[in-house]
């Protein structure tokens, strides 16, 4: 049975993944925009703004195609993720 303690150490965990994941990720897309496909699998579908891109030669592209952009994350809102997937970002 599952206590507050694991429940919070699960929280922290995912937490420290989220947080991890959304740098990485828009530090790329500010930054290093032609390595934004590495961060995507090959059979990846995008949605933006009702648009879908499919793939990812698509998806090199598409980011390709953005304006410069320079994000500033304010908030990140992550919970922990129970049963078999477990441990995905690690």
């Amino acid at each position: 049975m599952a206590t507050a303690s694991d429940f919070k150490t699960n929280a922290d965990q995912a937490c420290r993944a989220a947080e991890e994941f959304v740098n990485v990720y828009y530090e790329t897309i500010d930054k290093r925009r032609r390595m934004m496909t590495r961060l995507y699998l090959d059979t990846a579908t995008l949605v933006w703004n009702g648009n879908v891109v499919n793939g990812q030669d698509a998806l090199g592209k598409f980011f390709e195609t953005l304006p410069a952009s320079e994000f500033h994350i304010n908030v990140v809102d992550c919970q922990p993720v129970h049963g078999e997937t477990r441990g995905f970002l690690k």
